[in-house]
């Protein structure tokens, strides 16, 4: 049995629904870790998809923090982006290369629509921005304040994390809070290279969430010493949240054709079998 599974073998659920878009940015969590709960959200880039969702489906406050996404320097982006076009640098290039004319129109039209898309939600009541960077670096905003923030205003919290690798390490902070989270989705990166932080990270989560949902996303390479790919998205509940006797996956393919969709659209899923 490859250990990784292994160690990942989820809980049955039947209440499972998909928050976000039907490839990377979408995550499949269980519909009772959303009532009565607020989003706390680690990392955005260009996918707000899990939070337009968590809205619609809630109503519920949500709490995003992402440093690289400040609406500014997305126009700043989009303005020198525009700017190029006008140079004579630009078009002596486009004559040697054509197609570099539409790759950079492409570009403008993909910073104007994260511009105005994203200025559009966050400015939206119930929906709060913070451009700080989440980790357990001492000059960066840490977790444990943020909890500890929302819990005096808020009964239960939803917390997602998709941080590039700072996830790791996070792991303590979530467990003495869980008494006010109901579930988790993290995107777990470089499980290979990681595998030994990654392993004590999920043992430690297991001590008070159980893992009712996995997917690999198929943006990130397959490992041979792993046997699987490098780049997990991991959904928890809170165990408080489940009566009755626990039953775990056995055998077959799990990867779920009505919930699972491969991140990158353009290459198949990569499908998890126990």
């Amino acid at each position: 049995m490859n250990s990784v599974y292994e160690l990942l073998r989820p809980l049955v659920t039947d209440d499972k629904v998909r928050l976000g878009d039907l490839e990377d940015g979408g995550y499949v969590i269980n519909r009772r870790t959303l009532e009565k709960t607020v989003l706390i959200s680690l990392g955005v880039g260009d996918n707000w998809s899990f939070e337009k969702d968590f809205l619609k489906h809630t109503g519920a406050d949500i709490y995003m923090f992402d440093a690289s996404v400040r609406p500014m320097e997305r126009m700043k982006k989009l303005i020198n982006l525009v700017i190029e076009i006008f140079s004579l640098f630009f078009w002596i290039n486009v004559i040697k290369w054509p197609y570099k004319l539409k790759r950079q129109i492409l570009k403008i039209k993909k910073y104007f629509y994260l511009y105005k898309s994203f200025s559009a939600f966050i400015s939206q009541d119930k929906v709060y921005y913070f451009p700080k960077l989440v980790s357990n670096r001492e000059n960066d905003l840490h977790l444990e304040d943020i909890i500890l923030e929302k819990v005096k205003v808020h009964d239960a919290l939803f917390i997602k994390i998709d941080i590039d690798g700072d996830e790791y390490g996070l792991e303590n902070t979530l467990n003495r809070h869980s008494n006010k989270i109901a579930g988790l989705a993290i995107e777990f990166h470089d499980i290979d290279r990681k595998f030994n932080q990654f392993k004590e990270m999920i043992e430690t989560l297991k001590d008070k969430y159980y893992i009712t949902h996995i997917h690999a996303n198929n943006f990130s390479e397959y490992c041979e010493l792993i046997e699987t790919l490098t780049v997990f998205e991991i959904s928890f509940i809170n165990k408080e949240m489940y009566t009755g006797n626990p039953s775990y996956f056995q055998s077959g393919i799990y990867t779920d054709s009505l919930l699972d969709y491969p991140c990158n659209s353009r290459w198949k899923e990569f499908v998890i079998s126990y």
